[in-house]
Formats: structure tokens, sequence, C-alpha cells
């Protein structure tokens, strides 16, 4: 990983999620929201290399903790149903480039972006609850 990144997540980390009760292992962020624990976890690109900015997907997810886990559990570890950001909040972006400049403005759009989905997930738990338990899907759907 290159050392912009590793700046970049621990920035993240320190300034605006450790204080929220996050805990971070590697580019997954996560933190207990009562009967469930909330995750975020950034995927790099596949296509990342030294001549392009890093590129990266958000992926969202929750783990119920009086559920057994879900097997195979690849894609995600340790949650039982996830989504892309953009599938809380259509219109915003689907990738991130990490900026060579601003990095700071770019930190706090992503705490930002973060807080709100997790109030969004927040508001519906028992609705996304409801649904894993009826479908067993690991892709997290928000109902409105």
């Amino acid at each position: 990983m290159r050392e912009s990144a590793k700046k970049f997540f621990s920035g993240l980390h320190q300034t605006y999620l450790k204080p929220k009760g996050y805990k971070k292992v590697r580019q997954t962020f996560s933190r207990a929201v009562g009967d469930y624990t909330e995750r975020v976890q950034f995927q790099g690109s596949a296509f990342n290399d030294s001549s392009r900015p890093c590129r990266f997907y958000i992926n969202f997810g929750v783990e119920f903790h009086d559920l057994r886990p879900r097997v195979p559990c690849r894609d995600f570890p340790e949650t039982h149903c996830w989504t892309r950001i953009e599938a809380i909040f259509p219109g915003v972006p689907s990738q991130y480039d990490l900026p060579d400049e601003s990095v700071a403005d770019f930190t706090e759009h992503i705490a930002t972006l973060l807080a709100s989905a997790s109030d969004s997930v927040a508001q519906r738990i028992q609705v996304i609850r409801q649904s894993y338990a009826e479908t067993k899907s690991s892709r997290l759907t928000i109902p409105k």
C-alpha cells in the first residue's frame, strides 16, 4: 500500500472514526452499535498502480450479534450483509481517487459520508435485519 493511502486511512481513523468508537483492522473500520456491528471497508481497485492515484470503493455492512456467521464469508468477513456506499446514497461516486492535494478536505468529506451512512442504516436497522433473516442474502438492502 502506498504511503499516501496509509496516511489517509490513519488520519481518517485518528481524527474522525476512533473518537466515535471505531476500531481499525487494515482498511476496515468497525464499531458496535447496540445489537449490531457496523463495518466500513475500503476496497482498493484491482487496477491500482503507481502511475495513477490510489482508487478505492467504500463498502458498508452490518453484523448482527445474535445471528450465526454467514457462510461462506469471503467478500466481507464477519459481516452478514453489505453494500457499496452509492447504494445507500444514489448519486455519490461509485469510486474514489485519493487526491495528491487537499487530503484533509477529502478526509473530512469521506468522514461526513460515513457518518450519514451510519445514521441511515441505524434508522432502518430493524427492516434490514428482517430482510436479511428472510433472504440470507449478503446484499444489504436499505428500504426507503
